[in-house]
This record gives C-alpha cells, structure tokens and sequence, in this order.
C-alpha cells in the first residue's frame, strides 16, 4: 500500500438522499411555491420528482436551487396507467402513504432490481387504515395498485424498524381521521418526524412510538438539504486509513439516527470530531473533521443496526484494514436491500484480498491484507461499487472510475470528491 494517496482538504457534500426525498414529497404536498436548494443529485431523488411531476407537481431548476409548484395533496391528479420509480425503495414505499388516502388511482412499478424488494411491510399497516392497495396475485413485490380513499387513524406496532414503513404511515396518517400511533423495535432514523414537526403538526416522538394527530396542513416552503452522510462515509474511511490524511466535511447531517458508522469508526479508534454544529430545518448539521488514525476490530452488538445499516459496506471495508476481528452484527436486512448486500460484501472482501464470512445474521471480518483473489463482483449496486472503488483507493492508491453510472444512483460526486481530496 506504498501508493496510497494523501486525503487532505475540506469539502461540502450533496444533499442527504434521504432528506431530498422527503423535501420533494412534502412539497408536493404543500399547496403554493416552495424552494429547494442542495437537494442529491443522485438518480433515485430524480426519480421522486419525476414522479410527483406525473401527479400534477411542477418542477423547475435543478438540484441546487429546485422551484416545486402543487396545488396541494387534495389536488394530486394522473392520467398515467402506471407510475415509474426506477430502482428507488424511498420513492415507491413512501408513496404508497401519499397515494393511499389520496384521489389517485394507479400502479407504481419499477425496474427489474426493484420488482425484488418487499413491500408486504408497507402494505399491511396502510390497509389497517383503510387503504385499498394490493399486489398482482398477493406477491411481496411491485407492481402495486393504489386506490385513494378515506383512511383511519391507527395503533400499530412494527415488527421491523424501518423508516420506509414509518413515513408511509405518518403520510397516510396526515390526512386521515383520527390520531395514529406507530411504534418499532428499534429507533428507525426520523426525517419526517422531524420535519413534521419543523411544520407544526401535532407530533410527538420518542424512542418507542410515534404518534400523529391530523388537522395541519404541510405549508410551502424554503429548505437547504444538509450534506449526505452515507456518501461521507466513503471519504472518512479512507481518509482514517491512509497516512498523512485529514479532511473536514461540512455542514454534514449528524442526526443521531444515522450517526452509527460514526460512531462505530471512533470506538475502533477513528480520530473523528465534530464542531460547529447546529439545527437547520429540525436536523442537527456540523462539520465533521477526519485525521488518519490505525483501526481496531470490534463487536458492533451495542448499535441497533438500523442506524448504520446502509454503511455497512464500507465499514466493512475498514474492517479489513483494522487489526484483529471485526464483528457486524445482526444485519440480515441487507438481504433484501438492491441486492443481497451481506452475500455481496462478503465476496467484495475475499476476493480482494481480505477475509470475511457470514454467520447468521452477523458478517465477520478478520483484519490483514492479502493477495487479490478475484475479480469482485457488484452485483448492480451502487454501494457495493463505490465499496470496490475505495478499497482500490486504500490499497493502490486510484479509483478506476469506471462504475460512474452505477454510484451516481446515489452519489454522482463520488469520483469528483475524490478527485479534489487527492489532488
């Protein structure tokens, strides 16, 4: 690893994925002008707007300064058969809440990556409420058809946390009858609890239940989308890693649902700090500061893994850099995410070198760099690809740059970030 890089320098990130989301949802949903600015510029965000523009909604702009225009929810209206969500979860489980107590009446579909992931989650609390949605032959999968209709409020209690399933149900819950409570296993990260809030709907949350009491309507808006902290998670590893780095990332979303990998890099003895840090919008933002730093192998069983969960990949990245061994646990989720992420990471890590197996729900890394092994596979997802590309970083010293389209689904700065650390 003699050719290893410097990462050195400050940057700003593209907005959070999912706070972009959820700012285009909710301003579809507001009747009048609302701005957004800083919004990810990643494909599945794209796809949410071209979504809502499908309803009615219009767009103008760009990601860093993007005008919606609604008429409001009770005015969301389709001539379109089928709604298009490409390969993004967000888009598709999301409006399910929005279109569940809606006057719409369509199917939402998606590609080929999509089509595999489950739903059945989502569905199940949106028919307690009333809702009329179902899937061809009761599959687990989309295509799914919605029929807007009155819904009710409800108590339901989730047997997953997720925040997918919990926002559908805080939206359908927005314009139901009655209040609705939703509680999880554990703490899935809270975007639109806070933003509800931010806009004075009667919401109140702990780490056990949400509860929702209709009656405010979501007003316009003006909103700066602080920085993504999963795509940050790919310039703090390397950047703990290779000699000589230190970096600060600014105005970063630390909201503490989705701080895990930060907090799990710094007990495996990442120098990672925080200053000046704030609340913008309901979310607390701050610069993060990364200096290289020798890693150690933990047990990560303390962290539910919700709160980390789409940072695996990358942790366990590090983990094969650490010493000793390294222990994920209990994240069996990644199963069913855009591949199968736990299979995924395990075959990136063997075949480039370094040792990893799944026991159960847990993946386990063993510290210590080998040889390459094998050509590792992607499997047509974003993070497993930018996973590959900063391995090549730590142990090589270049990215190849060649899975552009892939990452950009999340994070089409990903190779420019890089580009200005090393330079």
């Amino acid at each position: 690893m003699s050719n290893q890089p410097q990462l050195r320098g400050t940057i700003e990130l593209r907005g959070d994925k999912s706070l972009s989301h959820r700012a285009i949802i909710f301003a579809a949903l507001a009747k009048g002008k609302s701005v957004l600015r800083n919004l990810s510029g990643g494909i599945d965000v794209a796809m949410t707007k071209s979504l809502y523009q499908s309803l009615g909604v219009r767009c103008a702009g760009n990601p860093d300064e993007l005008i919606v225009e609604s008429s409001g929810f009770h005015r969301l209206a389709t001539n379109e058969k089928a709604l298009y969500c490409g390969n993004s979860a967000t888009t598709l489980r999301l409006s399910f809440g929005v279109l569940a107590g809606s006057d719409v009446s369509c199917v939402l579909t998606g590609d080929q990556s999509l089509q595999s992931r489950p739903i059945q989650r989502v569905i199940t609390p949106l028919r307690e409420m009333g809702a009329d949605i179902h899937t061809r032959g009761g599959s687990d999968s989309p295509p799914v058809t919605v029929s807007g209709r009155p819904l009710r409020g409800i108590s339901y209690r989730s047997p997953v946390a997720s925040a997918q399933v919990k926002s559908a149900v805080l939206l359908a819950a927005l314009h139901a009858d009655g209040t609705t409570s939703y509680s999880e296993p554990d703490q899935s990260r809270d975007h639109t609890e806070r933003f509800l809030a931010w806009q004075g709907v009667d919401i109140t949350s702990s780490q056990e239940v949400t509860t929702l009491r209709p009656g405010v309507e979501i007003k316009a808006f003006e909103y700066h989308v602080a920085g993504d902290i999963s795509t940050a998670a790919f310039l703090i590893v390397p950047a703990l890693l290779t000699r000589g780095s230190e970096i600060r990332i600014r105005n970063l979303l630390i909201n503490p649902t989705r701080t895990g990998i930060l907090a799990i890099l710094k007990e495996m003895g990442g120098d990672i700090t925080i200053e000046n840090q704030s609340e913008r919008y309901g979310e607390p933002v701050a610069d993060v500061i990364v200096r290289e730093s020798p890693l150690v192998g933990i047990d990560t069983g303390k962290y539910p893994p919700v709160i980390f969960i789409d940072e695996v990949p990358i942790l366990a990245a590090a983990a094969m850099f650490a010493s000793g061994k390294t222990r994920i646990c209990n994240v069996g989720e990644l199963r069913v995410k855009e591949s199968d992420r736990l299979s995924g990471i395990m075959q990136i890590i063997n075949c480039s070198g370094g040792k990893a197996e799944v026991n159960g729900d847990d993946l386990i890394v063993t510290g210590g760099i080998g040889d390459r092994r094998a050509l590792p596979q992607h499997q047509g997802d974003h993070r497993l690809a930018a996973t590959i590309e900063i391995i090549n970083l730590i142990r090589d010293g270049n990215v190849s740059g060649k899975y552009h389209d892939l990452i950009s689904i999340s994070a089409p700065e990903f190779y420019d970030a890089i580009a200005g650390l090393t330079a």
